[in-house]
């Protein structure tokens, strides 16, 4: 029974996911290449993922579509971890238009993973892991914006971001024996996949020339996870050759997605020798992430037999008491125009993000460090521009990396089943994309 206990346990303890892959690493090229401090420029169908104001900047239909991976080292103990590598297509679409005298615009972005769009995992709360860094890559998320500039000079805009949710429930029926090659289990699965909804807000500002203001704020996004697994079987060989109706009922209680509560001031300077600098300050409502562990009830029925003591309580799993934080965000643009069908653009950023984790010097082991990115980016526009746009074709490749300095961690117990250790890591990011204007 205990084994069967487990087993159901393995099939409904799912592992949390925190926060989203454009929240972690950013999106499209210019966006990416910049550190992501893109609150107060941001334009064009990147402005989908970091200021929906920003719809309204651009004049004429553009399309992005970008693949991007990454190369994970996150280790403990100078031993890599085998955290997944992220990987997949990034899509964005803005049309611009007006009603009457006020420009408006509306937007789409997506994001699709290649590897899976949904997983499970067990792991014990006292296992070791990068809590913010596994299992981020599995869902699909969608934005959806929509924008107006009511005066020369200000937008503002808005929508909403989805993301897959995963949902289900394990049933098994047949045979409980003390050897357990002669039980026999048929397992049905049921899984459904759901959406989970926040709210996306931005304005952007020109308060004078080469001078640009914005702010975000996104809400917070949490998503409770219920599964149940139902066992009911006849148990052979409990009192003698006497066979015994069973019922075993497991309920697991879980996070299942968790992006803070954001709001990000941004600020940008275009220099007289054109070149564009910017800069996002951020606050991150960590302080209320839940418990990334299962909360799991064990039931138990045997009728003609006590089942107390047959299983133990699960504990319950403690609260990991993060912190809000504040981040910082640079970033540096310039084009080169070399011919009127070429264009040469180069970006760079740095960027800093406070761990939100406590020391962890108790049971739990939630490893997580102070993060600072360094971003490059390279592309061309091609073709000669229409009507005065800008280029109508752009190639970009881009290239971040996130470093995590080495930490050490030191339990306050001596006999700690997990021990000190040291955590380190590296996350190397790629994208490869294409972007085209239309006249519009």
């Amino acid at each position: 029974m205990k084994r069967t206990a487990f087993l159901v346990f393995a099939l409904l303890v799912p592992f949390q996911s925190r926060a989203s892959v454009i929240d972690q690493f950013g999106f499209g090229p210019r966006g990416m290449s910049m550190s992501n401090a893109q609150v107060s420029v941001s334009s064009g169908p990147e402005a989908n993922a970091y200021n929906p104001a920003g719809l309204t900047q651009e004049k004429s239909i553009s399309m992005m579509a970008g693949y991007f991976r990454t190369a994970t080292n996150l280790r403990i103990n100078h031993n890599d971890t085998g955290v997944d590598e992220v990987h997949g297509s990034q899509f964005a679409l803005s049309i611009p238009g007006s009603i009457g005298s006020v420009d408006v615009a509306m937007g789409l972005a997506l994001y699709m993973p290649d590897a899976r769009i949904s997983r499970v995992r067990a792991l014990p709360e006292t296992q070791p892991r990068f809590v913010l860094f596994d299992n981020r890559g599995q869902h699909v998320e969608v934005k959806a914006n929509f924008a107006l500039a009511p005066v020369r000079g200000f937008s503002i805009g808005g929508g909403l971001s989805f993301l897959t949710s995963t949902r289900g429930g394990v049933a098994l029926d047949g045979i409980l024996t003390s050897s357990a090659d002669e039980a026999e289990l048929d397992t049905a699965i049921d899984v459904t996949f759901e959406t989970a909804r926040f709210p996306f807000l931005g304005i952007q500002w020109a308060p004078v020339d080469n001078w640009f203001v914005g702010a975000t704020w996104r809400g917070e996004s949490l998503v409770e996870l219920d599964l149940t697994a139902e066992v009911e079987a006849d148990v052979v060989g409990l009192l003698g050759q006497q066979d015994e109706p069973s019922q075993l009922l497991v309920s697991s209680f879980n996070t299942n997605f968790f992006a803070p509560q954001t709001a990000v001031f941004g600020l940008g300077y275009r220099a007289p020798w054109s070149s564009l600098f910017t800069l996002d300050i951020g606050w991150h409502q960590w302080s209320a992430f839940p418990s990334p562990t299962a909360r799991v009830n064990l039931e138990l029925e045997i009728p003609s037999v006590s089942t107390e003591g047959l299983l133990e309580t699960p504990p319950v799993p403690r609260s990991p008491n993060f912190r809000d934080i504040v981040s910082f965000k640079s970033g540096v643009e310039h084009v080169l125009n070399i011919t009127p069908i070429l264009s040469l653009e180069w970006r760079g950023g740095l960027a800093f993000e406070p761990t939100p984790a406590p020391q962890q010097t108790g049971k739990t082991s939630y490893l997580d460090g102070d993060k600072f990115l360094a971003t490059f980016g390279l592309g061309v526009g091609l073709f000669e521009a229409p009507d005065n746009l800008e280029h109508p074709l752009r190639i970009h490749l881009t290239t971040q990396c996130l470093f995590l300095p080495e930490t050490t961690v030191r339990k306050e117990n001596p006999a700690s089943p997990v021990g000190d250790m040291v955590f380190d890591g590296q996350l190397w990011t790629g994208l490869i994309s294409v972007t085209g204007r239309f006249p519009w």
